[in-house]
């Protein structure tokens, strides 16, 4: 009987103590929209344990989209160094710039090189001779005009007219193998001249007075040709034919 008074007194104090519980106190909860499914687990807005998933940026790194968690995914570079998608490991590849340099005008090799002078003597022809190189003067007024002027064999040549009208429609034929140049000076001093090249280097220097090399004409051998005009002179003209370097005036 004590224990049936102790079981009442406490269904007395509980019915004084506790207040009436209604409906208004409850929330219901629907569980089965509630709780993520496991196809939704890793969806874009949930949270994963190490970070955010790949619509954020998981803590080791994103996914395929972004950055490996070793570096960054076949699309970027990868923790190594580039990958295949980015850019190759080393310097310029061998699509870059190619081993040279400036080509000299197109000239083959041995171009402008003149034979040796093999003579030791200075021909009568040659007003004088220093260092292999015979020069022959037309100084005075028409001295050398209408002449043929031949250079001399075993000699750089060089043929000088100074004088008005020196070499004024003169031939001044080139030896075989040396160099051979033409030097025009004054009014009319190689009007209508013709320069016949021979092997060796041939070029003309025309210095700017009236008509100085008007009409000239420079035939070229196998070996460079050049002419050089200063002062605003009539440039001659050059036939190049098979020569290995053929330069006209700028």
């Amino acid at each position: 009987m004590t224990h049936g008074r102790w079981a009442l007194s406490f269904i007395a104090l509980g019915a004084t103590a506790c207040p009436a519980l209604v409906e208004d106190d409850f929330t219901v909860v629907d569980v089965s929209t509630s709780l993520p499914s496991a196809g939704d687990a890793g969806s874009a807005d949930s949270v994963s344990p190490g970070g955010t998933s790949s619509a954020g940026s998981p803590t080791a790194g994103t996914s395929s989209g972004g950055t490996s968690s070793g570096g960054t995914s076949s699309g970027g570079s990868s923790s190594g160094g580039s990958s295949s998608g980015g850019a190759s490991t080393g310097g310029t590849s061998s699509g870059g710039t190619s081993t040279g340099g400036t080509s000299t005008g197109g000239a083959e090799e041995g171009c402008g090189i003149s034979a040796a002078p093999v003579s030791s003597d200075c021909p009568a022809v040659c007003a004088s001779c220093s260092e292999g190189i015979c020069v022959i003067a037309c100084d005075g007024k028409d001295e050398c005009k209408s002449a043929v002027l031949a250079c001399p064999d075993g000699l750089d040549c060089e043929v000088s007219c100074s004088g008005e009208a020196a070499c004024n429609d003169a031939i001044i034929q080139c030896a075989e193998g040396p160099a051979c140049r033409l030097l025009c000076s004054n009014v009319d001093a190689c009007k209508k001249a013709s320069l016949v090249c021979r092997e060796g280097p041939c070029a003309v220097e025309c210095i700017g007075v009236e008509n100085t090399c008007k009409d000239a004409v420079i035939h070229c051998d196998t070996n460079s040709c050049a002419a050089e005009c200063l002062g605003g002179v009539e440039a001659p003209q050059l036939e190049c034919g098979e020569a290995c370097l053929c330069r006209p005036c700028e």
